[in-house]
């Protein structure tokens, strides 16, 4: 699978499912906090606790449905928490790219294969990119696949307005089928989509924006 169309899964349901907050940045990804062991690959069992730590999180008033109110309620909160720390990772951005630590990314210092592409980040053209420009570049946007309704829609194989553990269990060991290539019961670091990989030792992924 190419990993534009992993990503794609990711931004979408599992981002959901493993509580990725659109864009994945530097260790704020789903794949630290998912690998419990360390090991650098999620196995089944970690990528099912996450799944049901999420579910839980979504399902407000435990009665073991997830609804889309309360689907947007988990929504907005994760994107609060996403606008409090930004921040952050931005800064974080900018220290690994910022080689001649002049406070600020050149273009010559940009990664090649991001996905963000050096011309839209930097905002005002002026040939380097600032925490601030960072930050504003990866502000979540309304829309697309990642709405609420668009994930419910997904999920809710019955079509009675919400998701129930089953249909969400469902979902989670189609997306693990998929993801784990070679069938190993593991979703390793190879495996992984590009700009979510963690590097072996520090547990880090790639510093792509």
């Amino acid at each position: 699978m190419k990993n534009s169309n992993r990503l794609m899964l990711l931004g979408g349901v599992l981002g959901l499912m493993l509580g990725a907050v659109a864009p994945a940045l530097a260790d704020f990804g789903p794949w630290q906090k998912a690998d419990t062991n360390k090991d650098g690959a999620i196995d089944r069992a970690e990528f099912d606790a996450q799944g049901a730590e999420r579910f839980k999180a979504i399902d407000a008033n435990g009665d073991g449905f997830a609804t889309s109110d309360e689907m947007k309620a988990y929504h907005e909160a994760q994107r609060a928490k996403f606008e409090a720390g930004k921040g952050d990772m931005a800064a974080k951005f900018l220290k690994r790219l910022d080689k001649d630590n002049d406070g600020k990314i050149s273009a010559a210092e940009w990664p090649k294969d991001g996905r963000l592409k050096f011309e839209k980040a930097d905002a005002n053209g002026d040939g380097f990119v600032t925490s601030e420009e960072m930050a504003q570049a990866h502000k979540p946007r309304d829309g697309g696949k990642g709405d609420p309704a668009d994930r419910l829609a997904k999920l809710d194989t019955d079509k009675d307005g919400k998701i129930s553990v089953a249909e969400w269990n469902v979902m989670g060991e189609k997306m693990f089928a998929r993801l784990d290539d070679n069938k190993d019961g593991k979703i390793s670091a190879d495996e992984m989509p590009k700009h979510d990989r963690m590097k072996h030792g520090d547990g880090e992924p790639e510093a792509q924006p």
